[in-house]
């Protein structure tokens, strides 16, 4: 059979690009930071992949603590639980001194990156841990420490009610040289995707309580730099990576109307709050830029080593679609976001981490609301105690 001829067959070549976007004239390393945060990203700054430690013993957290340290992790996520009572409850049991003084027992803490997350009261968690690396003889200025702060774990009670973001601002500036940030979690309001809420109340939550920070004497530089986002990647792959890169940049927007004078705080640090088991969704946080990823497998080990991925700079950028996503949902998250400063329009949960001393039940005291907790701890030694005689 004679074969067709394809000879009169014309290709061309498209030369430029059908659209653009004004977006796209930004680069990696420079505000807005919409590409990414460094100039060179991973290169740079490698992925840190964090290890979650919640076994419910102070000492198998211990010991896997230090097993993973010999295989060379350096980045741990302790979740804590200082509930007192028995029952069979998620996140490490520490409701005393002691039971901190456990799991952290002979672990060498300036080898390391911790962070402190918590459903209890997030005050009252960093007050233990501080009080036992005291009670160690661990010298505070050798602590890498940061904080994971979501509307459930902000408030200890009505008595103790006041701005927690300033509350470990003004304590770690004095005390903790290198502490690193405050990682804020907001309640995400819809169970399908949403181009808006969750990005717009994170900025909402974040402006409200970096304004509260300002007028308590706290620059603007100094609070945006230890701030970052706890964010929970989903399954829409193109979606996410354009979420997350328009998070940079509604963040610099929003900051630039407190007219910082470092460049530096305009660039967020967004951190993956899932704990990764497929390789999909760590993809998605390489391929978007993210800072961090709680993983305790190797998945993200093997696409670091195995694959170049890490050495690009937003590999999708130019992407119609992904370029498309992304200005629709700054345009979007944006206009939203305006909406709840005009409006007052958060949650219960989101108002209650703005709460200030003005209109809480706490008495006015020159001495910070983390000292005065760590004070009190020290004296009672377990939080049973410490609630018996909270008012004294």
């Amino acid at each position: 059979m004679k074969r067709k001829d394809f000879s009169d067959i014309e290709i061309t070549v498209q030369n430029k690009k059908n659209t653009f976007f004004e977006h796209e004239n930004y680069i990696a390393g420079t505000a807005p930071f919409l590409r990414g945060i460094n100039s060179t990203m991973y290169l740079q700054k490698p992925l840190k992949t964090h290890i979650l430690v919640d076994f419910p013993s102070p000492e198998k957290s211990n010991t896997f603590i230090k097993e993973h340290l010999l295989k060379g992790y350096n980045f741990f996520v302790l979740d804590i639980n200082t509930g007192t009572s028995h029952e069979t409850v998620s996140g490490v049991s520490t409701p005393s001194i002691e039971a901190m003084k456990i799991l952290l027992h002979k672990i060498h803490l300036e080898k390391l990156s911790i962070t402190l997350s918590t459903n209890n009261s997030i005050l009252t968690v960093l007050s233990l841990f501080i009080a036992a690396t005291k009670q160690l003889k661990i010298p505070q200025e050798n602590l890498n420490l940061s904080v994971n702060l979501t509307p459930k774990n902000t408030i200890i009670d009505s008595y103790f009610q006041q701005n927690t973001v300033e509350t470990i601002l003004k304590y770690t500036i004095k005390n903790l040289p290198n502490f690193n940030t405050i990682a804020i979690t907001t309640p995400i309001t819809h169970t399908q995707k949403s181009t808006k809420t969750d990005v717009a109340y994170f900025l909402s939550a974040t402006s409200k309580s970096i304004s509260y920070c300002i007028s308590k004497g706290i620059k603007i530089d100094t609070i945006a730099k230890k701030i970052s986002y706890n964010y929970t990647i989903k399954e829409d792959y193109f979606f996410e990576i354009s979420k997350i890169r328009a998070t940079r940049m509604l963040w610099a927007k929003m900051l630039l109307e407190f007219t910082p004078k470092e460049q530096q705080s305009l660039a967020l640090q967004i951190h993956a709050l899932n704990n990764f088991n497929n390789y999909n969704k760590v993809n998605t946080a390489f391929l978007s830029g993210i800072q961090s990823i709680l993983s305790n497998n190797l998945i993200s080990d093997f696409i670091q080593q195995q694959t170049f991925v890490s050495k690009t700079v937003d590999p999708w950028a130019g992407s119609a679609t992904i370029e498309k996503l992304t200005e629709e949902i700054l345009n979007d998250t944006w206009q939203f976001f305006k909406e709840i400063q005009k409006n007052g329009d958060f949650s219960k949960q989101l108002q209650q981490e703005s709460v200030t001393s003005s209109n809480s039940k706490a008495k006015e005291n020159k001495e910070n609301l983390l000292e005065l907790i760590i004070k009190k701890i020290e004296k009672y030694s377990t939080l049973e105690l410490l609630y018996k005689n909270i008012k004294n």
